[in-house]
């Protein structure tokens, strides 16, 4: 899907250069172990979102394909309304490019209210041991690797909402897997050292 125009909400806390420049506080305090050993795990979590509307995506690059090739100038004059004047033209289904703008911002604003948070937390170490011994074979060979995989791993880090493998697949099934992929790259990011991309 291509990049929109407007402001997602989700990239609204990204910090400014300015206090990103800031420096960062000194470490002074040394491990201690044995604290550390005693105490509940502590494992790496993410939220991510699942937009339950993917339908939309293709709607909404259709509308700045048309938008674009309208401001453009790029469509013959022979798909444009005779009605059009100046510099509005007009679409062969009658749409003025106000009018696509508008529906563009209202199917944006949908497909943004349909996204919903989702909780990953990394496997344990053990978790993390038996996951790459039952798929050692696969991991070994090249990718892309098999959804069943990928739905193993997402059912075992998913935490809010919980699913088994069969749900997570139920899913896959119902929003197609790149609804998924960005689940799935998050997952294995968390649960792989120095965040490796596996391509799919």
């Amino acid at each position: 899907m291509t990049q929109h125009a407007e402001t997602d909400p989700m990239t609204a806390d990204i910090p400014s250069a300015a206090a990103a420049e800031q420096p960062e506080p000194a470490v002074t305090e040394y491990l201690d172990l044995d604290a550390v050993l005693s105490g509940a795990a502590i494992l790496a979590e993410r939220t991510e979102i699942l937009y339950t509307k993917p339908h939309l995506e293709a709607q909404l690059d259709a509308l700045d394909f048309e938008i674009q090739r309208l401001t453009s100038g790029a469509a013959p004059k022979s798909e444009l309304d005779e009605s059009a004047v100046g510099d509005s033209p007009v679409s062969a289904d009658g749409r003025s490019v106000e009018a696509l703008i508008e529906e563009r911002q209202a199917k944006r604003r949908e497909y943004i209210a349909s996204g919903r948070k989702v909780l990953l937390r990394q496997m344990n170490g053990d978790a993390w041991a038996e996951f790459e011994a039952k798929w050692k074979k696969e991991l070994a060979a090249k990718a892309p690797y098999p959804m069943a995989m990928w739905n193993e791993l997402l059912a075992a880090s998913l935490v809010s909402p919980a699913a088994s493998v069969e749900k997570v697949a139920a899913l896959r099934k119902k929003f197609g897997a790149p609804a998924l992929e960005k689940l799935a790259r998050s997952t294995w990011e968390m649960n792989t050292e120095g965040g490796v991309s596996v391509p799919f």
